[in-house]
């Protein structure tokens, strides 16, 4: 979302030093919500998906596999309907 504003700027001629000032503002007012997000729940996801980790490999594997499937049925729908 902060590219439309910027581009829209750029496209109106708006003055160099505003943007640089409204841009920087973005960028702080953006920066301090995702790091008060990142600490305040920091630890509470450490708690709820701490044992994520032990399932990573097995669920990228099944995600690969399903992805794998599904691209072959496709395949396979394909030359079937083009013979």
């Amino acid at each position: 979302m902060r590219i439309v504003p910027i581009v829209l700027m750029g496209a109106s001629g708006f003055n160099i030093y505003k943007f640089l000032f409204f841009n920087i503002l973005s960028l702080f007012i953006w920066m301090s919500i995702y790091l008060s997000l990142g600490y305040a729940f920091g630890k509470l996801a450490e708690v709820y998906f701490g044992k994520a980790k032990e399932y990573y490999f097995i669920a990228v594997g099944i995600l690969f596999a399903i992805i794998t499937l599904i691209f072959l049925i496709f395949k396979i729908k394909e030359k079937l309907i083009s013979t």
